[in-house]
C-alpha cells in the first residue's frame, strides 16, 4: 500500500482503519532495511500522532515505529514527545520509552 493511502487511514472514524494504519507502519518499519524507509514510517506516525487515540493503537506501534527509530538518535525528539499534554498522545510516551528500557539505554 502506498504511503499516500496509509496516511488517509487514520482519518477514518472506524477504529479498524486506524488499527490497519498503525499495523502497516509497524510492519514496514520492522522490514525496512534503509534509513530512509524507516524514517518515512516514523514521520508518517508522528504526522498522524493526533489520530493514535486508543491504547491498542499505542501498544500496536509506538514501541517499534517510534522507539526503534529514536533508539540511536539524539533524545531531543523523545523529550519533545514527553511534553505533550493531550491524554492519549501522552500515553504514547510510555510505550515509546519501553524499547529504551528493554535494550538498557537509559542515558
Amino acid at each position: 500500500m502506498p504511503v499516500a493511502e496509509i496516511i488517509k487511514l487514520p482519518e477514518s472514524p472506524m477504529h479498524e482503519a486506524r488499527t490497519g494504519a498503525v499495523s502497516i507502519m509497524d510492519f514496514r518499519i520492522r522490514d525496512k532495511k534503509t534509513e530512509a524507509g524507516r524514517k518515512e514510517m516514523f514521520n508518517l506516525y508522528i504526522k498522524r500522532h493526533d489520530r493514535i487515540n486508543n491504547w491498542d493503537l499505542v501498544d500496536r506501534a509506538a514501541i517499534y515505529v517510534v522507539g526503534s527509530w529514536l533508539y540511536d538518535k539524539p533524545s531531543n525528539i523523545l523529550y519533545k514527545l514527553a511534553k505533550i499534554e493531550k491524554y492519549m498522545e501522552a500515553q504514547n510516551r510510555y510505550c515509546e520509552h519501553r524499547l529504551f528500557y528493554k535494550k538498557r539505554r537509559f542515558g
